[in-house]
């Protein structure tokens, strides 16, 4: 009987760790980004790529005043191409490694649209330097649109979200303890009594 005990409280122990590592290829983020005038905050969905990257796949929240509605995709990967490097909607964390002093952002950026997509926002980083890209009521494609000569320098951050533990497992953990514990006891009066 004791060994049954010890089997399921090695089992639920392992069951409890292997819960609490989260998959690491898929990654929820809080981001925020200020300068100036200029504000936003919200979360994305982002897979890893490897080498501290992360592609954005989805961004939820509010843009210099503007929301993003929930399930908002950036915009396809070179989608603005003013010159040879588009739009790569990656983010890098904790930074962008082999820069010096580099940020969360690379000079390809995220770009995505707020509600309705009327207007496309562009977050970059030239140099080290963080970068806020706005086209208020157009888009990158056209530089008419284009404010501020699409750079006005911001600071951005985007930090995981920890993923909680399921409610059941602690509980679960708790009762196959309790188990083993009540097994043990009664080991140890079984083999006072013998002596």
């Amino acid at each position: 009987m004791w060994n049954v005990f010890r089997c399921l409280s090695w089992i639920a122990a392992t069951a409890l760790i292997g819960f609490q590592v989260s998959d690491a290829s898929a990654t929820t983020f809080d981001w925020s980004y200020t300068g100036g005038s200029n504000g936003g905050s919200g979360t994305l969905n982002a897979t890893s790529e490897g080498a501290d990257q992360y592609l954005v796949t989805s961004i939820t929240g509010v843009a210099n005043g503007f929301s993003i509605p929930v399930g908002t995709t950036p915009l396809p990967p070179d989608t603005f191409a003013p010159v040879t490097i588009g739009n790569d909607n990656f983010i890098y964390y904790p930074d962008r490694p082999g820069v010096s002093g580099a940020g969360q952002l690379d000079i390809g950026g995220l770009l995505f649209c707020t509600a309705g997509c009327a207007d496309e926002i562009l977050l970059y980083e030239v140099q080290t330097q963080d970068n806020l890209g706005l086209a208020l009521g157009g888009d990158f494609s056209n530089p008419a649109d284009v404010l501020g000569g699409g750079g006005q320098p911001i600071t951005f951050s985007a930090t995981p979200v920890a993923t909680p533990l399921p409610a059941a497992l602690p509980l679960f953990a708790t009762g196959f303890s309790a188990l083993s514990l009540l097994g043990w006891r009664r080991k140890q009066q079984g083999q006072a009594v013998s002596v």
